[in-house]
């Protein structure tokens, strides 16, 4: 094989072996919102109270820039909620707690309601990542619970005081209207009866 066949040959390979490797695309800039808890049991009397459940932000920057996180809360209509606090400034990657507080509206039955919180990064006031967690879902019941508190569902909240722990007040409150009432009753009846009896007539004075 002559020299300027195997050049031929060789030449294709060795520009093919100069050509620039693509590099491997880096890893964006991430946000992640994970909460302690996703679900919270409440009585519907306990609108107008702050409730709290908290959470975690974690960012992720490969470049490990300055970045600032803001959080917010969406809520169903009627309801508050914020984050506390609101904006966490970030310098490198890392995690920072945050304290939820949500207030219902005013509730007249059962229903079932989505809390989600959402984040922003940004980067020299530019926005370089979105991200929200998974939904925490209120359960609102007007049916009275039993108080509790366990390591499995620490939110559990109840709000008023069971039925069967009052009725012996009731009845005693009862009782006691009641004897009032018929002592009432027979006092203004022998008062009238009195007032309705004749009188003596008086003998004039003896001389």
């Amino acid at each position: 094989m002559s020299f300027a066949r195997v050049l031929a040959i060789m030449i294709p390979f060795l520009l093919a072996a100069q050509l620039p490797v693509a590099a491997e695309p880096e890893r964006p800039l991430a946000i992640t919102i994970s909460l302690e808890t996703y679900e919270a049991d409440v009585l519907w009397n306990a609108s107008g109270q702050y409730l709290i459940f908290n959470g975690t932000l974690t960012l992720d920057d490969p470049i490990q820039r300055e970045i600032d996180v803001s959080l917010f809360m969406v809520a169903p209509a009627g309801w508050s909620a914020t984050c506390s606090p609101e904006v966490h400034k970030f310098h490198s990657a890392g995690e920072r707690s945050f304290t939820c507080n949500y207030r219902m509206a005013d509730v007249r039955g059962n229903m079932t309601a989505n809390i989600t919180v959402q984040g922003t990064a940004y980067w020299r006031g530019d926005v370089v990542a979105t991200n929200q967690s998974s939904p925490f879902t209120v359960h609102v019941t007007r049916l009275p619970v039993e108080k509790f508190y366990n390591t499995s569902n620490p939110h559990k909240i109840d709000f008023t005081t069971r039925l069967e722990n009052i009725w012996p007040h009731l009845t005693v409150l009862a009782v006691l209207v009641a004897t009032v009432a018929v002592v009432t009753v027979v006092w203004r009846w022998r008062r009238k009866r009195k007032d309705r009896a004749p009188k003596d007539l008086i003998s004039p004075p003896s001389e």
